[in-house]
């Protein structure tokens, strides 16, 4: 995973350099958004895949409330 791009409710985009080899099970280290509370509309990621992966990724997004 390169990066994760938020999107809030608002509209107001915060990128986030992630950098980071997510092996099947893994996870990224604990990511803090910018700002207060907010509602987030989406998130969108920014990755390369493995050369020749001919499998299928999952992504579970998950946050604190």
């Amino acid at each position: 995973m390169l990066d994760l791009k938020v999107i809030y409710a608002n509209g107001e985009p915060d990128d986030i350099r992630v950098r980071h080899f997510i092996r099947q099970g893994e996870r990224t280290r604990p990511l803090d958004l910018r700002g207060w509370e907010r509602a987030i509309d989406r998130v969108e990621m920014v990755y390369r895949t493995v050369p020749n992966f001919k499998g299928v990724a999952t992504v579970c997004v998950e946050g604190l409330q």
